[in-house]
C-alpha cells in the first residue's frame, strides 16, 4: 500500500468510525440500530472499493467479516 492510499483508507475508516459511534448513541429500537450499523459496514465496504485495488479489497473484506463485528449495546433485544 502506497502513501496516498494509506492516507485515503485511514481517513475513510475513522470516518465510518466515528459515523458508528454517532449512530450507536442515537435514540432509536436496538433492531433500527442494528439495520442502520449494518447498511453503514456495506457502505463502507463498497466505498473502500475506490481506495483498494481489487486483491486488497478482497482481502479486506475477508478481514472485516472475521474481526469487525457490529456491536449494539443492549437492555434487552426487541422482539
Amino acid at each position: 500500500m502506497g502513501a496516498e492510499q494509506k492516507v485515503l483508507f485511514e481517513k475513510k475508516m475513522t470516518e465510518f468510525l466515528i459515523r458508528e459511534e454517532k449512530i450507536k448513541k442515537i435514540e432509536m429500537s436496538d433492531r433500527e440500530k442494528l439495520k442502520t450499523l449494518t447498511r453503514l459496514s456495506a457502505q463502507e465496504t463498497a466505498e473502500m472499493r475506490n481506495i483498494l485495488t481489487r486483491p486488497q479489497w478482497r482481502y479486506y473484506k475477508k478481514l472485516k467479516r472475521k474481526y469487525q463485528l457490529i456491536v449494539v449495546e443492549v437492555g434487552e433485544v426487541d422482539k
